[in-house]
């Protein structure tokens, strides 16, 4: 939040995003256009969006939908989406709901200094099997 701490380090290609809510269809529709506005002020310099996962408690199955089509969308702008930090049961959603096939394996990472390595320098981390470990069954 540079608005809270205006010291942090801010880079003109990449945005890291947190949610401190479970995402849900109640606010799916904010999040799509929050970062669709967000883009559109960047003079779209974005390469990477990072969202920083932690907080999600919960993800539902109209969430999971929503964010497949945020994905795709940034894929036709050329944005890479990155996810990281996910607790035991959003990964299961993010696998069960067959999300992780759209975001792909590579982009997604245990915590936000791995995802933000890979941002900057493309160095996948040590962590990939915990960051992907489910419980639903492949």
């Amino acid at each position: 939040n540079i608005k809270r701490f205006p010291d942090l380090e801010i880079w003109n290609d990449l945005m890291i995003l947190r949610v401190d809510a479970s995402l849900s269809f109640i606010n799916i529709q904010f999040f799509k256009d929050y970062i669709d506005s967000a883009i559109k002020k960047s003079d779209k310099n974005i390469k990477a969006i990072i969202l920083d996962a932690g907080p999600i408690s919960f993800l539902d199955a109209t969430a999971a939908n929503g964010l497949k089509d945020i994905v795709t969308t940034l894929k036709k702008r050329n944005i890479n989406f990155l996810l990281c930090d996910m607790i035991g049961p959003v990964r299961d959603t993010v696998h069960q709901s067959g999300l992780i096939k759209i975001i792909h394996e590579e982009n997604v990472f245990f915590n936000l200094t791995e995802a933000l390595r890979y941002a900057t320098t493309n160095n996948q981390g040590r962590y990939k099997e915990y960051a992907l470990q489910s419980n639903i069954k492949r």
